[in-house]
């Protein structure tokens, strides 16, 4: 209390801040988060097995406001630190900053050239905002979706509000196959 009764007005919001945000997002280290963790590292352990191997996924679900979201992405930052201090920073002398996790959310009406711009956007790609013009056809954006996977050296993509994926339409059976396509990439990963 004495340091904090110290801090200036300036310096005393600053730490309100971010002790605020630090206690929104608190992950609280229940069995079910460990088992979680447990499963995933097993998963993702396994998914470097060979090339012609069916690469699996996980579905993380349970009833609203339990902290799935919390948690998976406390694990993608775990995978991140784990990946970086494996491989380094940055690739290619320098020219390409390794990005180990990439992470996107549905919407209620999310298509195949909506994921593929929200991965684009993610990598702050250029042609992200291209991406609003008709002259960049879905399989374009796949393409530049899968380019900016695969030279960032990411392993782990986060799909968030999965649950939004209707997968008795036709688009979301494309949804579902594009995701798997990544899945491959993501795979093919030499780093």
């Amino acid at each position: 209390m004495k340091q904090l009764d110290e801090f200036g007005e300036d310096a005393r919001i600053e730490y309100d801040y971010h002790r605020e945000r630090y206690h929104a997002n608190f992950l609280v280290k229940t069995p079910q988060v460990e088992r979680l963790n447990v499963r995933l590292w097993d998963l993702l352990d396994a998914n470097q097995q060979g090339p012609s191997r069916v690469k699996g996924a996980a579905v993380v679900d349970s009833p609203p406001g339990l902290g799935k979201t919390t948690a998976v992405d406390a694990f993608g930052r775990a995978f991140h630190k784990r990946q970086i201090t494996r491989h380094g920073t940055a690739f290619d002398e320098g020219q390409t900053i390794h990005i180990p996790v990439c992470r996107v959310a549905f919407t209620g009406n999310t298509t195949t050239r909506a994921l593929n711009e929200a991965i684009l956007n993610f990598y702050n790609h250029p042609s992200a905002d291209a991406s609003k013009s008709r002259y960049l056809r879905n399989r374009n954006l796949a393409a530049l979706a899968a380019e900016s996977v695969r030279r960032h050296g990411t392993r782990l993509i986060i799909v968030d509000d999965v649950h939004f994926l209707k997968i008795h339409t036709d688009e979301g059976v494309a949804l579902a196959n594009e995701l798997k396509w990544l899945a491959v990439l993501t795979r093919d990963v030499d780093r």
